[in-house]
């Protein structure tokens, strides 16, 4: 898939997990229905993953994916804030503090999808030599 499709789409899918995040939140189903959230969201990561690391030539996918995918985070969860969620962005100041703790944050999430990216790509390099 094109990287800026990925992203794009990335993005979005993030963007939908974090809405139904915050309204399974004010809900009477909220400790049940958040992990379902969670589940739902890294599950369709995982399928959006999938076909890029099973095509993968090196394993330069590992990062680079995930770069793309921590990058559409930060950009859904300000957009999420700044189109109904205001209470997301109510500590925003351009100050260098927030900058480092969304600096953090990114590589926080980077760390994780790194971490689930190369368990997908192993276990489709599994695949390969199984078939092979």
């Amino acid at each position: 898939m094109n990287p800026v499709r990925f992203g794009l789409v990335g993005m979005v899918f993030q963007g939908i997990a974090l809405v139904a995040f915050i309204l399974i939140s004010h809900t009477n189903i909220a400790t049940f229905g958040r992990p379902v959230v969670i589940g739902l969201m890294l599950f369709s990561v995982a399928l959006l993953l999938w076909p890029n690391v099973k095509q993968a030539k090196t394993p330069a996918v590992i990062f680079f994916r995930p770069a793309l995918l921590a990058l559409g985070y930060v950009v859904a969860f300000h957009a999420v804030g700044a189109m109904e969620f205001h209470g997301l962005l109510r500590d925003k100041e351009f100050s260098a503090e927030y900058f480092l703790s969304v600096l953090r944050v990114t590589g926080v999430v980077f760390v994780l999808y790194v971490i689930g990216t190369a368990l997908l790509y192993f276990i489709s390099q599994m695949f390969k030599a199984r078939t092979q």
